[in-house]
Order: C-alpha cells, then structure tokens, then sequence
C-alpha cells in the first residue's frame, strides 16, 4: 500500500486538499487506492475494495470520489483558485486564469 504524499504527488498541488478529503472519508469504508492522476483535466481516482464492504459503503465510496472529480473540474490544478479547463498547446488542464497564461507562453 502507497503512502498518502505518493498519491499526493501525482497530481498538481492545488489538487492537495481534493485528494485529501477525498481519501480521509473513503479510506476508512474500504477503499484501497490503486491510482489517483490528472486525466484529460480531470481528476481520476481509482480503487479496489477490501473484502465486507457494504453496498451503502460502495456507493458512500462513488459518491465521495465523484464529489472530488466535481470539485476538481472547478479548481486549478497548479494553485487551487477557481479553474477552469483549457487546451494548453494539445494538452487539456484545469488551470485559473494566470497559470493557463504561464501555460501559453512555455
């Protein structure tokens, strides 16, 4: 099993807090996390579960997790300000204002 600051390192730090909550409330229903990334803009987080888990803690699970990607979709990756997702030279990201400017000028 991989170390919280592992997950936290593959994604942007504006992204921290999201994966934090995230894995605080998911975690402990019996998810196991396998992967956690930015994709396309987005935010994915992957998992398998431990064996008891109920169906209502399943679906605790997906929700928690889609709440995440939500947040995500809204919030820039590189600072946590309000984002929003654009084409940096073929590369899709959510990013605020200033750091989609830094982006095109790299």
């Amino acid at each position: 099993m991989r170390e919280r600051s592992y997950w936290l390192e593959c994604v942007g730090p504006g992204w921290h807090s999201i994966v934090n909550e995230c894995l605080d409330r998911i975690e402990p229903l019996g998810a196991h996390i396998t992967q956690v990334k930015e994709k396309f803009g987005g935010l994915r987080i992957y998992y398998h579960l431990v064996t008891g888990v109920t169906i209502d803690e399943l679906d605790e699970i997906d929700h928690f997790i889609k709440l995440a990607e939500l947040e995500a979709n809204v919030t820039c990756e590189e600072c946590g300000a309000f984002g929003k997702l654009v084409n940096c030279k073929g590369w899709w990201k959510t990013l605020c204002e200033e750091h989609a400017k830094e982006r095109a000028q790299v």
